[in-house]
């Protein structure tokens, strides 16, 4: 996860190339049907932080790979890119970063990272569409029911945002049970913390 948030910021950090640049890289993808050179212009593309540009490289690289095990390798760069993307466009810009996200979870259903960030995303004061965001948060719960971070977030959106403090709490329990099967310590108190300046009673087991 760091070197994808890493990724991310350098990318926000970075302009745009000249468009010239831009537009001789598609027009070299486009004249050729060799996967492989298709695959490396998609990394040269990706490593400039020009997005669109990659996603259409890799995906003409798709086309014209006739192996199977190239094809999963071309695919998992399409992958980095729609999850590099999304992560990149999610504060300033969450309605780009939505169908980024999405494109990543269809190539990889079970990242749970995937399924927080659009939550976050849905749930960004420029969306609030907060029912599709405690969705996403609930499919993290489902991809990895064993952490307590699903929890938590959707606990958070259900106090703050639809003022239900009965499922809100419920949340932060299910949160912090789960933080301390895993033996993440630090995170249970963080959510107990936040829990009870919330205004969610102190359980038995921390009094």
């Amino acid at each position: 996860m760091p070197k994808i948030m890493a990724l991310a910021i350098t990318a926000l950090a970075l302009t745009a190339g000249p468009a010239l640049a831009q537009s001789a890289a598609l027009e070299q993808a486009n004249a050729t049907n060799n996967p492989e050179t298709l695959y490396l212009l998609g990394q040269k593309e990706l490593a400039r932080f020009q997005f669109d540009h990659a996603i259409a490289i890799f995906k003409r690289a798709i086309r014209y790979s006739p192996r199977p095990r190239y094809t999963s390798l071309v695919k998992l760069s399409l992958f980095t890119t729609y999850k590099v993307a999304g992560v990149s466009k999610l504060e300033a810009f969450p309605h780009q970063a939505i169908p980024m996200l999405k494109a990543a979870i269809e190539l990889e259903p079970t990242d749970a990272f995937l399924y927080s960030r659009l939550g976050d995303a849905y749930c960004h004061d420029k969306v609030r569409d907060y029912t599709t965001c405690l969705h996403f948060y609930s499919e993290r719960i489902r991809v990895h029911p064993d952490k307590g971070l699903g929890y938590f977030s959707r606990g958070v959106v259900r106090l703050n945002r639809i003022e239900d403090k009965s499922s809100a709490y419920t949340d932060f329990r299910r949160a912090i049970k789960a933080a301390l099967t895993a033996g993440d310590k630090a995170s249970a108190r963080r959510y107990l913390n936040y829990a009870v300046q919330a205004g969610m009673p102190v359980p038995k087991a921390f009094r």
